[in-house]
């Protein structure tokens, strides 16, 4: 094929590919954008949803404490949540801590391993198992004492004396509906999120296979170029 020719060729190549990723650009900004309205959109029902659970506690408790029976069976498992969720929390700090530690152990055993030092990489390969294992440890207390808490609930709505609140049942039902709307809304916007990374990705390719030709666009017009000059200074 003629120089020309393949020149020609080579710029359409270029311009199309140009097209193409712009168009795969616009894709992907109206994709994210959409997207960034769903998360706010379910940030604003999850706000909702916050509000019309504390509402509906308040009432629950105003249920659960208008008797001296409900503030002693109540009362006890307060206690268990309160003293559990502490523990919790301390625990899943300890599991981060360990899940963050097994992550290193194993990436400096890897790294070891390529680098052909596979003593060190099994030092480092026993450490981070052993994170891990102290990771599932904690999380298994975390399990028990997730359990343990809500077998308390379970048993204190078991022994409570049963009591009706209009109020209560009209902030349930109000609870209710900000639940559906916060998963409809999280729902969305993981399908969103999903559509948003498939765009990114054909941008991407798009992006790489434009840079691609224009790169060899530049050999060739480089490679004519000195031909030229060579030609006339012959």
């Amino acid at each position: 094929m003629p120089k020309s020719l393949e020149l020609n060729q080579l710029k359409s190549e270029v311009k199309d590919a140009f097209l193409r990723k712009q168009e795969a650009f616009e894709d992907y900004v109206y994709a994210r954008d959409r997207t960034n309205d769903a998360y706010n959109a379910m940030q604003s029902a999850w706000k909702e949803l916050n509000f019309a659970r504390d509402r509906m506690n308040h009432e629950y408790d105003v249920i659960s404490y208008s008797s001296e029976d409900y503030r002693k069976i109540w009362g006890e498992y307060n206690k268990i949540r309160d003293a559990n969720n502490t523990r919790i929390e301390s625990l899943r700090r300890e599991a981060d801590a360990e899940h963050q530690m097994m992550r290193d152990s194993f990436g400096r055993a890897s790294n070891a391993y390529y680098c052909g030092d596979r003593t060190r990489a099994l030092e480092y390969s026993s450490e981070g198992h052993a994170h891990k294992e102290r990771r599932n440890k904690l999380n298994r207390e975390i399990s028990s004492l997730v359990f343990e808490i809500r077998n308390a609930k379970a048993n204190a709505e078991k022994r409570a004396p049963r009591t009706d609140n209009a109020t209560f049942r009209k902030t349930k039902e109000l609870f209710e509906v900000a639940k559906e709307n916060h998963t409809s809304a999280m729902t969305l916007f993981k399908r969103l999120k999903g559509e948003r990374n498939h765009y990114k990705a054909k941008f991407d390719a798009a992006q790489e296979e434009y840079l691609r030709l224009k790169e060899e666009l530049q050999v060739k017009l480089a490679e004519t170029k000195a031909k030229n000059e060579g030609i006339k200074s012959f």
